[in-house]
């Protein structure tokens, strides 16, 4: 459909296996990235130039505090996911769940939970909200197609 509608009345074809399936995804899918991402900086990190201990200055610290944020993201990413879940499935209902709408409830989800949670910057969270929810949308279209697809 477009970029901010969707066919109206298309939640009756949703399943609670698919929205269980989509937001445990996008609830723990940050863990294993975050890990690959670790790993990358790890290995990164044995080449001749770039050895040493990590620190601040250090060439890879962007991609070590990335992993760890990735890894340890689902501590405080179910917060954005459980403001996010009601207004998903209400968009979905009333025809508003285009790609736009749901990254537009992603970023506005992730920037409040983010301001629940001292010392975690609120764009950060906004941006991983953005990518968890478009994340989202994608697991559920393809786990049921028609929900999206007008007959």
């Amino acid at each position: 459909m477009a970029v901010w509608r969707s066919t109206p009345g298309h939640d009756r074809h949703t399943r609670w296996k698919d929205w269980a399936i989509a937001a445990v995804a996008v609830w723990l899918g940050a863990v294993p990235l975050g890990l690959a991402v670790l790993a990358l900086a790890y290995l990164l990190g044995t080449l001749p130039g770039l050895s040493g201990a990590p620190g601040v200055t250090h060439p890879l610290a962007a991609l070590y505090i990335l992993g760890y944020v990735l890894f340890f993201s689902p501590m405080l990413s179910w917060a954005g996911l459980l403001l996010a879940l009601p207004p998903a499935w209400l968009m979905l209902r009333r025809g508003f769940a285009g790609w736009g709408s749901f990254g537009m409830l992603g970023l506005i989800s992730g920037t409040l939970a983010g301001g629940f949670f001292d010392g975690f910057t609120p764009t950060v969270a906004g941006l991983h909200g953005l990518a968890a929810a478009l994340a989202f949308r994608w697991i559920l279209f393809r786990l049921s197609p028609e929900i999206f697809t007008a007959r």
